[in-house]
């Protein structure tokens, strides 16, 4: 979902703190109908984002699914068939300002809280890492992160 708020218009990159902007601000969906809609689906004179940690956010995506009964498979299984989308897809052109999630405020308001254990407590004994890290180059490249949890 995109949301216009006096930052510009906010796309939203699932498991990517959307619920929380949703709440931190006031205002209405940029265009109905839509979910997670890539960038280059909407008409914005300014455009804001937040990223997150390829692993973690995936990691996240999985167990969401899993807590609300979407899936029920294991989370390299849920990957492979699932396959969802890069955030890179999402951001398929120009952003104005990216946010990332592991530098947002303290204080930020934490609209849909998932499992507290670190993404390494579901990947270190498998080969989601690995996976996650060759199918989601893109992410790590693109937004800088670090190609391990460690």
């Amino acid at each position: 979902m995109t949301w216009v708020c006096e930052r510009g218009t906010f796309i939203h990159i699932p498991k990517c703190a959307g619920h929380s902007v949703m709440e931190y601000y006031t205002g209405t969906p940029y265009q109905k109908g839509w979910l997670h809609q890539r960038l280059s689906e909407i008409k914005a004179e300014r455009t804001w984002t937040i990223v997150r940690h390829p692993i973690t956010r995936l990691v996240s995506y999985w167990l969401y699914e899993k807590r609300i009964g979407r899936t029920e498979l294991e989370c390299m299984l849920w990957l492979e068939t699932r396959k969802p989308k890069s955030m890179d897809w999402y951001l398929d052109g120009w952003v104005d300002e990216i946010l990332y999630f592991e530098n947002l405020p303290i204080d930020w308001p934490k609209a849909n809280i998932g499992n507290s254990k670190p993404a390494r407590f579901y990947t270190w004994n498998t080969d989601i890492e690995e996976y996650i890290i060759n199918t989601y180059t893109n992410d790590f490249e693109r937004f800088g992160y670090e190609r391990t949890m460690d």
